[in-house]
């Protein structure tokens, strides 16, 4: 089994999703400027107006909030894991340098040493 994790493309990924966010971030404010003008829209109707309400605040609001803090901490671990990708990457890298800086050049007899 092999993984091939392309930290620059997840990046890009996460990024594009942290985008997102800010646009559920917008659709809360929107939710409640409709909110705050629902009352007066529905003057003459105080049931429509508790129903609207109720439901702009307790479903749209809840939801897109919800979703907006979920796809925040989704998008928080994986730049977590891409970084710790990268880390343990570049430490198996430097660990086989090391490694190979060690083995001692062989030389056989009649060869030039360089």
């Amino acid at each position: 089994m092999s993984f091939d994790i392309q930290p620059d493309a997840s990046r890009r990924i996460v990024q594009n999703t942290i985008a997102v966010v800010r646009d559920l971030e917008l659709a809360s404010k929107d939710t409640q400027n409709a909110i705050d003008s629902a009352p007066g829209a529905f003057e003459h109707s105080p049931q429509s107006k508790t129903a609207v309400l109720s439901y702009l605040e307790h479903f749209v609001t809840g939801e897109v909030n919800a979703t907006r803090n979920m796809t925040s901490k989704s998008t928080s671990a994986a730049n977590e894991a891409i970084n710790a990708y990268r880390d343990g990457d570049t430490e198996m890298n430097d660990e086989a340098k090391r490694a190979i800086a060690s083995i001692p050049t062989i030389h056989f007899p009649g060869e030039a040493v360089k």
